[in-house]
């Protein structure tokens, strides 16, 4: 699965200037992603998911700086292209979790007993980056 996500961000252009690059930009996306799917709210959030879990993250990510402040995880992905980000993500998310084509759909209405009310709430949670 982080074999797929590390080849659909591959894509994507680093927009910085290469003589002032520390941090790989893949290392970057895919510590950010991870560390939101972790529920990781802020950039500080982020850059401590990174430094708590550099060892599993070093099996796959070269991190030949280590793993980036809560600055450059700001800088850089406030400087990616979000088309192009979006379009790596995506595309990630639809092979990755694609549901079984051969698996029956369940319907909204069997989903749950009748008169059953979801406990799932909806929060709505401002762009970040």
């Amino acid at each position: 699965m982080l074999e797929a996500l590390i080849a659909a961000f591959e894509t994507i252009e680093d927009p910085r200037c290469e003589w002032k690059v520390e941090h790989r930009l893949l290392d970057i996306l895919v510590i950010a992603v991870c560390a939101v799917l972790g529920e990781a709210e802020s950039f500080e959030d982020i850059a401590l998911c990174g430094r708590c879990k550099r060892a599993w993250l070093g099996g796959f990510l070269e991190l030949p700086n280590g793993i980036p402040s809560h600055d450059t995880f700001r800088r850089v992905l406030m400087l990616v292209d979000p088309d192009a980000f979006e379009r790596s993500f995506l595309g990630w998310v639809r092979a990755v979790f694609r549901p079984d084509t051969d698996a029956p759909r369940q319907s909204r209405s069997t989903a749950r007993p009748s008169g059953a009310r979801s406990t799932a709430r909806r929060v709505a949670r401002p762009r970040t980056w």
